[in-house]
């Protein structure tokens, strides 16, 4: 069951030091060459930059974008999202502010041991190569989340 999911996750290393950097890595898929094509992931992403940098502080040098209808940047397949993920959060300081957006679908699997909420699943990026990602968070990291579900009207 694929279903549409947005992600917003706002990520700090737990410190007492002051801010010392704004970093972020803005997803979107569209899908463009799939039958269960979205329209306006892309739109978000460009949104969620313009509101990073005009409201947040975020310079444009450190906001990646990860899309799948322009060839002038990155497309979000598995590998690619990961690296990008990995490097936000391994090239980071105490005290730097992280930022990640996600639009596109969603999967919900099985949860790991121990890790169980309300839903009974964990749920997963689905990306432009049609991969899943989950669990890639280490556990000094506070993440907060803000998701929106809704079922695609494609599937």
């Amino acid at each position: 069951e694929i279903k549409h999911i947005y992600i917003y996750i706002y990520i700090t290393i737990q410190t007492v030091c002051k801010i010392m950097g704004k970093k972020a890595v803005l997803v979107g898929c569209n899908y463009p060459s799939w039958d269960i094509n979205l329209h306006g992931c892309v739109n978000d992403v460009f949104a969620m930059r313009k509101v990073l940098m005009g409201h947040y502080g975020f310079l444009e040098e450190d906001i990646k974008v990860l899309i799948d209808t322009d060839d002038q940047y990155p497309n979000p397949e598995a590998a690619i999202i990961c690296k990008a993920l990995k490097d936000l959060i391994f090239q980071s300081k105490p005290g730097d502010v992280l930022f990640f957006h996600y639009s596109g679908h969603g999967v919900g699997v099985e949860p790991e041991a121990g890790d169980v909420d309300e839903t009974g699943q964990d749920e997963c990026i689905f990306t432009s190569d049609g991969k899943l990602i989950y669990g890639m968070f280490p556990q000094n990291m506070t993440i907060i989340t803000c998701s929106h579900f809704f079922l695609s009207p494609n599937v």
